[in-house]
């Protein structure tokens, strides 16, 4: 079984703060390619939420990353609010959009 893991990328855009940007189940990056928010913005190049928590983690760690502002839609919203719980010291702000615990049948389908 070849092994997923997410896969992240840097931007550095000439600023203090770095916003994580997590997005949804039926997305990748390019759902935040129109912000243009004061950060430099670290993405998920590949994006993989089984093991997310650690891969962050490490990549902070790597990059000697100490604290984060975390950017989750939809189910980015759920791994970017666990992370934060485990991670409380590595946190500026947390913005979470558009999660919600389920999706009705009839709209799974709609988006299909």
């Amino acid at each position: 079984m070849i092994s997923q893991v997410s896969k992240f990328k840097l931007l550095d855009r000439g600023f203090n703060d770095t916003l994580v940007l997590i997005p949804g189940w039926a997305t990748d990056y390019r759902i935040f390619s129109a912000l243009d928010l004061d950060y430099n913005y670290l993405m998920t190049d590949k994006f993989y939420p089984f093991n997310f928590n650690a891969e962050l983690a490490g990549f902070l760690n790597k990059e000697r990353i100490d604290k984060v502002s975390l950017f989750g839609w939809s189910l980015g919203g759920f791994l970017a609010g666990g992370f934060a719980l485990k991670n409380p010291d590595r946190i500026n702000e947390l913005i979470l959009i558009s999660i919600r615990k389920k999706f009705e049948r009839a709209a799974l389908e709609e988006i299909k």
